[in-house]
């Protein structure tokens, strides 16, 4: 194990190679924290970035390479700004967002995740997921389990395992647009016991079974438009 680092806080310039118990996340936070960029991140045992309780204006340009269970970690009540321009590859889940509020998520390259990409769960609230780019999720690109997210767009999300962008138990998404989803494992996008209240402008290329699949009691308000579905051939 070796690290080095300079100035921390704003954390800046950290090179984290391996990590070791008993501190398995080595940027682990429960303060308030206004710059979290520019960090390398090599194989943590559990997580590369965690913020736990606590507040963050900025987590931009990390790069994080093969965590044992998540690239960036946002925990119990957390609030963050942005996280933007990250670069995270493999690990459970690339980005999740557990029972916190983050303004926006975007311009993110999450990749190989052994899960979802992007995990939205215990009533979370994300304002704005857009523009990242998502490729090869073991299970969902985007997975929204009981949360809100008010706006998915224009996301390229690339040979997810089961589907684009899945919503699920009791979420609430406003506006799903502008994505390019390419060779879902079975869907480009679902909305499964939730509400999804516009779907546009989305083009979804050779999904294995669904383009847009609704159902459960799902609700939608037949806002479904500008649809571009290219099936398998």
């Amino acid at each position: 194990m070796a690290y080095s680092y300079a100035n921390p806080l704003p954390m800046e310039s950290l090179t984290i190679i391996q990590s070791i118990s008993p501190f398995p996340a080595y940027i682990y936070l429960k303060i308030l924290c206004k710059i979290h960029l520019g960090n390398t991140v090599t194989t943590p045992t559990n997580n590369a970035i965690m913020i736990e309780n606590a507040s963050a204006t900025n987590i931009s340009s990390n790069t994080v390479n093969k965590p044992g269970i998540n690239g960036i970690f946002i925990y119990n009540n957390s609030n963050v700004d942005l996280i933007t321009d990250n670069n995270i590859s493999a690990g459970n889940v690339n980005i999740n967002i557990d029972g916190s509020t983050v303004t926006e998520i975007s311009k993110n390259t999450l990749s190989s995740a052994k899960t979802n990409s992007v995990f939205l769960h215990n009533k979370c609230t994300v304002n704005k997921l857009s523009s990242n780019t998502i490729n090869a999720s073991g299970k969902h690109g985007v997975f929204i389990d009981c949360a809100t997210a008010k706006t998915i767009k224009a996301n390229t999300i690339q040979s997810p395992a089961i589907t684009g962008v899945h919503v699920y138990n009791n979420s609430k998404v406003s506006t799903i647009a502008n994505n390019q989803i390419t060779s879902p494992g079975k869907y480009g996008i679902c909305a499964e016991k939730s509400t999804a209240r516009t779907i546009s402008g989305n083009s979804i290329s050779k999904p294995a079974n669904t383009g847009i699949f609704i159902f459960t009691k799902s609700k939608n308000r037949y806002n479904i438009r500008q649809y571009h579905y290219l099936w398998k051939r």
